[in-house]
């Protein structure tokens, strides 16, 4: 049994960096050089369409952000990465010796992102969608 198992020496570190950055490339670059620093082997975002992923309901009810009062759709739009900034990311990332990701919660963004991606990570949320999980 022992044969058939790979066996490694170090666990590969995914550092997560999801949507912390709050649509900052300056902010997302700091928390990828952490990960360097802190010998994480990957890094990994999130990217989401707000109009497929933020329900109807939501979209117009004010909240408070680090922007102040704006409405949930308003607040989801500033803090996404669009592709330009992504790829930036993962060039900077590469630089580092880093691979990258960017996790998606919708169609949209995964067909946005699949050629950038060095692997792809399934949201929790999304694991049951099999249309999602079909592309």
């Amino acid at each position: 049994m022992k044969d058939k198992l790979k066996v490694y020496k170090k666990p590969y570190l995914i550092a997560e960096i999801g949507i912390n950055h709050n649509g900052s490339v300056s902010i997302a670059k700091k928390m990828i050089d952490l990960a360097k620093e802190y010998n994480f082997n990957a890094v990994k975002f999130q990217k989401r369409d707000p109009e497929v992923c933020v329900p109807e309901n939501q979209k117009y009810k004010m909240r408070e952000t680090p922007w102040g009062n704006i409405s949930y759709i308003k607040y989801k739009k500033k803090i996404e990465l669009n592709l330009k900034q992504l790829t930036f990311l993962k060039n900077y990332s590469k630089k580092l010796k880093l691979e990258f990701c960017a996790s998606c919660f919708d169609i949209n963004s995964l067909n946005l992102v699949k050629k950038i991606n060095d692997f792809n990570k399934i949201p929790s949320a999304m694991i049951t969608n099999i249309k999602f999980l079909n592309e």
